[in-house]
């Protein structure tokens, strides 16, 4: 058993894939699961949120009754300030040459958090509003790739996905019994890292875009009928 097996695994036991992403030998060295970096990110925002519904309560409740312009102002307050630190920690890297992987820490991914919080707290407003809303979400999701709007970025997504996921029909029962996304966030992208090293997407791009996709759902499938179910 290598070294470089041994600090891969602690590394990524504790949340650190930043730390040791690949392991000696594997995949021309390149991460083996280049998902589970967002771990630590999902991690810190559970133990952020029962903070921020704290302080919620106490700003911007009146006898338990919510004030909605309070609650988006504060909601607002915290998207502006995490936006403008994930602006500067861009800045940092650029200048001093610093690893991209800081710019994948929590602060830089809380404006999509708040923004998934703005959207479940004016649930009615947005859902009514919703067809309205899909058309500067689009136009600002297509633009950011020319022109910079990083800061907007994180709303429209929340917008688009909103958008598709009550407009979508024929998906909306998909996952409702067993939720399979879990599992197929573990195992695509080592699919990918196989498919990628025997050159299928080089010879073979829509075919092994399926594969991915057909092999992914197959063992969340049985990831979680045989082993997920048994430890709940």
């Amino acid at each position: 058993m290598s070294k470089g097996f041994i600090k891969y695994v602690i590394c990524n036991v504790l949340t650190l894939n930043f730390a040791c992403p690949s392991l000696p030998g594997a995949f021309g060295g390149n991460a083996v699961n280049g998902s589970l970096w967002t771990i630590k990110v999902e991690l810190g925002f559970y133990i952020l949120l029962p903070v921020i519904l704290w302080l919620m309560k106490k700003i911007c409740f009146n006898e338990q009754e919510k004030q909605t312009k309070k609650m988006n102002v504060f909601l607002g307050v915290i998207y502006a300030f995490s936006t403008i630190i994930a602006c500067v920690i861009q800045l940092f890297i650029k200048k001093f040459n610093l690893h991209h992987s800081l710019n994948n820490q929590l602060p830089t991914f809380m404006p999509f958090f708040i923004a998934g919080m703005f959207f479940y707290f004016n649930y009615d407003f947005c859902f009514k509003n919703q067809y309205k809303m899909i058309i500067p979400a689009v136009i600002v999701f297509a633009a950011q790739k020319f022109i910079y709007l990083d800061f907007l970025l994180p709303l429209a997504v929340m917008q688009i996905v909103f958008f598709l996921a009550f407009n979508l029909k024929p998906f909306n029962n998909f996952g409702r019994q067993t939720d399979y996304s879990y599992a197929m966030y573990l195992v695509h992208f080592p699919i990918m890292n196989m498919l990628k090293s025997t050159n299928a997407f080089d010879t073979y791009p829509y075919f092994s875009m399926l594969c991915v996709v057909a092999f992914s759902f197959m063992l969340a499938y049985l990831m979680e009928n045989f082993i997920q179910k048994k430890i709940k």
